[in-house]
């Protein structure tokens, strides 16, 4: 079983700085074992001209990256994985902020559709990680829902 430690709202907050209050979808998250569980917030973008009720490819995107964002942070700060050192957690946050965190590979699969109006959780996971000249890379499982939306992704950091 995998303990998992609530994140205190302040770190966060801290984790998403690079996002709008209105745009920050993570009311929530437990952190351990390279993995984070997550609830998120249905939110109205304005890409369409009436508000759906269900959640979209689109969202479902903003809502990998900003998990990926904190799983991240977390597994930097607390030092979770051996080939990525502590000593990069400030520069982590800005490297983010830079831009030089993105998304290799994504592949997901929608099972069912994911209403609004149901409560929305996550949960994502680092399968392994590896670093080659000067970059990490990082593969990811997650899942939405339980489910209705699963896959992996592959993502890379430059130092």
């Amino acid at each position: 079983m995998v303990r998992r430690k609530r994140l205190a709202d302040q770190d966060l907050r801290r984790y998403l700085r690079l996002y709008k209050d209105n745009y920050k979808l993570i009311s929530e998250a437990y952190y351990g074992d390279c993995s984070l569980h997550a609830t998120l917030v249905p939110f109205t973008y304005d890409f369409t001209t009436e508000d759906l009720d269900y959640i979209t490819a689109t969202q479902i995107n903003l809502y990998l990256s900003q998990l990926t964002y904190v799983l991240v942070a977390c597994t930097v700060e607390g030092g979770d994985h051996p080939i990525v050192p502590t000593s990069v957690s400030e520069a982590y946050f800005e490297r983010m902020h830079a831009g030089r965190l993105f998304f290799l590979e994504n592949f997901q699969r929608m099972r069912d559709p994911i209403w609004k109006t149901e409560p929305i959780t996550a949960e994502i996971k680092i399968e392994k990680v590896r670093r080659i000249s000067g970059s990490f890379f990082a593969f990811l499982s997650f899942s939405i829902n339980h489910g209705k939306c699963h896959g992996e992704l592959k993502i890379g950091m430059k130092e």
